[in-house]
């Protein structure tokens, strides 16, 4: 009978703090033409997110999604490809992210401008 206890007050417990985990996670939208570019590098940052233990965590999205989405991200940074869009989605928490980081990938400066909005 104890180990009931037990393992319902570890449930309790795990289920607290998943819960607190995810209400701190600052989910980023990172935003191209069809997602599918979006993909490789969300997977890429969101790999480095999790051996750094930051609190983000990037999904991508495709360019006809952003509206109904737009809400459901604190950051949306759009693909070099889609810059062209940005006047038709002006929004403070929409970035224009730059194409030397989107072509060559670079998941540290790409997390690095993350930080720094994120605390803006």
């Amino acid at each position: 009978q104890n180990i009931h206890k037990l393992m319902k007050m570890y449930r309790e417990f795990n289920d607290s703090l998943v819960k607190h985990a995810r209400e701190k996670t600052i989910r980023i939208g990172l935003c191209c033409s069809g997602g599918f570019t979006a993909t490789t590098m969300a997977q890429m940052s969101n790999e480095a997110i999790h051996l750094s233990d930051l609190p983000f965590h990037v999904e991508p999205l495709a360019f006809y999604q952003l509206e109904e989405k737009i809400n459901d991200y604190q950051l949306i940074y759009l693909a070099p490809q889609i810059h062209h869009k940005f006047f038709s989605v002006q929004d403070k928490h929409i970035i224009k992210l730059d194409p030397l980081i989107y072509a060559t990938r670079d998941i540290y400066k790409f997390i690095k401008d993350i930080e720094k909005r994120a605390h803006e």
